[in-house]
């Protein structure tokens, strides 16, 4: 497969939000007299049926059951049965106090901690408890899942068999600075259940029947929208995602914000967690101290259950349908989704989009490749910083371009910025490979300090989403002397795109003067180039403090040899820095041209020369082929 290659330049830019606008699909009326080819979907339900005794019941064939969609009775094509455990009882303790021993098998549950609507207090007591109730119960084949409810959706965990790995992250969750500043004052139940249905975004991809355990002190929300609820049942229904809510007698609810809890669409007072239970196929526990009670019967229910099947056509498959399953014999209780719809292609990819956001590693290409470069100061506690990513892009990536988002976050601080943007991508022609390489440029500002740069990047009409994260650590600000930035090294590719989003000049001006219309460039994080490339160099030289150089200082610029000998040069420049009193910069962009450099190993060397005074040296590796 060819391989295009985007490289994104600063990609933290821009106004914040994403637009989550689905496309219905559908075929055009056939003329009369013609026969018309309706497109055929089909729609999975996972279903648990319990006795009048509250045992697991198997042995069930497709005749055993009624499928009602929309008030008619439905076809069911397919009954697939998970149920070698056999018949097994409730979740209930034995007289030695213990629950049962779980039924051994593979299944995947998630812990979803609300960290919204429990204090601090109760947050350690649950991270403490799940341990507990893990290290008893978990069995060998069981995935298991950390997230949380903090801004947004957290993945803590991915899904693991490794009991240690997980107890790791609970005790690691205990002590995040980042998750203690969550706080639920001024927090709406919109970005509640958002999150939560980012959660049935990211679990959509992991294949099979999974179980949330949430764990919350959420009741009622007159904030809360009849709407946000539908949509968390229906993406459960299509992520075959079921919730076991656990809420014990101990959680204390902090109180909201005067004034949320207003009610809208005639949904406030709704009692959250067994709306959420029900309508997805799964149980409340009852209030109790023990939060293993939903974990036990979770565990039981994805041991024996059933996956019903049916075809609807492809435009009806696009709407919500309520769903009633019967199971005959009598006293038989049938627990299922009791909404259910598809996606079209484009609210698949927004949706995957979502979830490539909060579960980047699900979704990471390992060709992907970053790099940070603080250029030059924008003020006394901030750098201009070039973010160059490297993306493969589809082949036949159309006129529409791509959509990125991105979230920048600050060490532990908690504090964060996300960011969306689409990006056009007009025709070029493309390269003797068939690539089309595609450059972004940008320079946002960054504080110095660790940060975490989490990307996601789509192209509109299609689901394939492309992700990455990266750890940037920005240097602290130089507070007295001369200090050099770069040099940024790049080529120039004769078919390409280039896409500029600059704050300041940041070396744009003299680009264009090296650039023609047909012409883009090719940051190189990996230092690296042919012999037939003409190569830029962009560095800024800058004095901070008291430092000031006279008139007669210069910048030299030179390449060295493996063994150190001048191979070529380029005429000193007068440094000018400008700027502030803290620090005062001079940013250039100097080019090499084709056939400066025959193949070896070089390096690029930037020296500030003040008379008989040496005021900076940078130096930098390059290899040239």
């Amino acid at each position: 497969m060819v391989r295009n290659t985007i490289l994104l330049v600063a990609a933290i830019l821009l106004a914040a939000g994403i637009p989550l606008v689905g496309q219905t699909s559908g075929n055009s009326p056939a003329d009369i007299g013609t026969t018309e080819d309706v497109e055929v979907r089909y729609i999975l339900l996972d279903t648990l049926v319990e006795s009048e005794h509250g045992n697991t019941v198997p042995g069930l064939v497709k005749s055993d059951f009624q499928l009602t969609v929309d008030g008619t009775i439905h076809d069911i094509d397919s009954l697939d049965v998970f149920c070698d455990a056999g018949a097994l009882p409730p979740a209930a303790r034995q007289s030695s106090g213990e629950f049962p021993p779980a039924p051994d098998g593979e299944r995947r549950i998630v812990i979803l901690v609300d960290y919204f609507h429990l204090d601090q207090q109760d947050r350690a007591r649950v991270l403490r408890d799940t341990a507990t109730m893990l290290t008893k119960r978990k069995t060998a084949d069981e995935e298991i899942m950390i997230a949380a409810i903090a801004d947004g959706l957290r993945i803590e965990q991915r899904f693991t068999k490794d009991l240690d790995e997980v107890l790791e992250t609970l005790h690691r969750m205990n002590l995040d600075v980042t998750l203690f500043a969550v706080e639920s004052r001024g927090k709406v139940a919109t970005q509640y259940f958002e999150a939560i249905a980012t959660l049935m975004d990211v679990l959509e991809a992991y294949d099979g029947p999974k179980a949330v355990l949430l764990h919350s002190a959420i009741r009622t929300r007159g904030d809360l929208k009849q709407s946000a609820f539908d949509d968390i049942i229906e993406r459960a229904a299509m992520a075959r995602t079921t919730f076991y809510p656990g809420y014990a007698r101990w959680m204390q609810n902090p109180s909201p914000t005067q004034g949320s809890y207003r009610q809208k669409d005639h949904a406030g007072g709704q009692y959250i967690l067994p709306t959420l239970a029900v309508n997805t196929g799964g149980w409340m526990a009852p209030a109790t101290d023990d939060l293993s009670v939903a974990y036990v019967r979770a565990q039981r229910d994805l041991s024996c259950h059933y996956v019903i099947g049916f075809e609807i056509d492809s435009v009806e498959a696009m709407q919500t349908h309520d769903i009633r399953i019967a199971a005959m014999g009598g006293g038989n209780r049938v627990h299922y989704p009791t909404r259910a719809r598809l996606w079209s292609e484009e609210q698949m990819r927004l949706s995957r989009l979502r979830a490539a956001f909060a579960d980047p590693e699900s979704y990471e290409n390992p060709l992907v490749r970053a790099h940070v470069f603080p250029v030059r100061p924008a003020s006394g506690k901030e750098w201009y910083t070039l973010l160059a990513l490297e993306f493969p892009l589809p082949d036949d990536v159309g006129e529409e371009g791509f959509e990125l988002r991105a979230d920048l976050r600050r060490g532990n601080t908690g504090k964060s910025r996300t960011y969306q943007k689409q990006f056009p991508v007009s025709a070029a022609a493309p390269t003797s490979d068939g690539s089309r390489p595609v450059t972004l440029l940008a320079d946002p500002t960054m504080r110095p300090g660790d940060h975490t740069l989490t990307l996601a990047l789509s192209e509109p009409g299609r689901e394939n989403v492309v992700t990455t994260q990266v750890e940037i650590a920005v240097p602290e600000m130089p507070r007295n002397g001369t200090f050099i930035r770069g040099p940024v090294l790049a080529r120039i590719v004769r078919e390409g795109i280039l896409v500029r989003e600059f704050q300041t000049d940041a070396g744009e001006g003299q680009l264009d003067k090296l650039l023609t219309d047909e012409e883009s460039i090719e940051l190189l994080l990996v230092q690296e180039a042919n012999s037939t490339d003409t190569l830029l160099s962009y560095w800024t030289a800058c004095s901070a403090g008291k430092q000031v150089p006279s008139d007669s200082a210069v910048v030299e610029r030179r390449i060295l040899s493996e063994d150190g000998s001048v191979v070529h040069t380029l005429d000193p420049l007068p440094y000018r820095p400008e700027g502030n009193k803290k620090a005062r910069c001079d940013a250039r962009l100097d080019d090499y041209p084709a056939g400066t450099l025959k193949p070896g190993a070089y390096q690029l060397e930037i020296v500030v020369q003040d008379g008989d005074s040496e005021l900076a040296r940078k130096t930098v590796p390059l290899h040239v082929n």
